[in-house]
């Protein structure tokens, strides 16, 4: 089978801490969250057309995916990569898309979730203007723009603060979305655009008792602050925020998200 890369970290214990990473962005997004968590067992994904993953494409055949540009689909090779690597059950977290992709786990195979992180994103779907926008861009990445479709995205995307203290973070963080694929930009731009709402998914798993974290920077425009207490709502579960920080917290305030990650695990582990 195609699968989505894996990274791996740590020693293989009972219950992984499951990654995944934003939009436009790889593996390396939690890089220095990984460094703060050696004594775990961590596994990071590459989404299809990212980092070291094949291309939407060839991941959706592997998986006999025949409709659209879908986070199900994605949500299903993940699962079948895990499977691939004998992950039972696992905490999954992820950041802007990465969360998307977390909802759909906690949707379709809630008893495989011992944990949920929801990072700088948000559980309801797109409005009409938000998906447009999403197709413009994916229209001008496969054409004459390529990757540089998402310049205007990566602009917004970092809090005052953050590049305050790290005048380099914008250059790293355009370094790593460099290394993304025309197709992997396209299909994440397509299947965001058509994700469902996911309240009622993360309402079910807080019914259940499943820890959770929801976490923003204060500064993240793209997830605002009525949304992430509205995913806090449903999980039962107070909403972090981190001062000065944007939508990248992994890479903006690592050694913050890193803790209270390394919380998430073991009460996930009690539970």
């Amino acid at each position: 089978m195609t699968s989505l890369a894996l990274h791996r970290h740590g020693t293989p214990g009972p219950l992984p801490l499951v990654l995944v990473p934003a939009f436009p962005l790889d593996h390396r997004l939690y890089d220095r969250v990984i460094e703060e968590l050696d004594d775990l067992d961590v596994i990071v994904v590459d989404l299809p057309g990212f980092g070291d993953s094949p291309l939407p494409a060839e991941v959706s055949d592997a998986v006999g995916w025949t409709g659209g540009p879908s986070l199900q689909m994605v949500a299903t090779a993940l699962l079948a990569a895990l499977d691939e690597a004998g992950v039972g059950r696992f905490v999954v977290a992820g950041t802007s898309i990465g969360g998307y992709v977390a909802m759909r786990l906690a949707e379709g195979v809630p008893e495989r979730i011992a944990g949920i992180g929801l990072i700088d994103t948000k559980a309801r779907a797109d409005s009409s203007e938000g998906r447009a926008d999403r197709e413009e861009t994916a229209r001008a990445a496969e054409g004459p723009a390529g990757t540089d479709a998402v310049a205007p995205i990566l602009d917004g995307l970092l809090g005052s603060g953050s590049v305050a203290a790290e005048p380099g973070l914008p250059d790293r963080v355009a370094a790593i979305a460099a290394g993304a694929s025309v197709e992997g930009i396209a299909y994440a731009l397509r299947a965001m655009a058509a994700r469902p709402d996911s309240v009622a998914a993360l309402a079910a798993l807080g019914e259940a008792g499943v820890p959770a974290l929801v976490l923003r920077g204060d500064e993240d425009a793209r997830s605002t602050g009525p949304e992430g207490e509205d995913m806090a709502r449903a999980l039962r579960t107070e909403l972090v925020e981190l001062p000065g920080v944007g939508h990248l917290a992994p890479i903006e305030a690592p050694a913050d998200v890193a803790a209270h990650l390394a919380a998430l695990v073991p009460a996930a582990q009690a539970s």
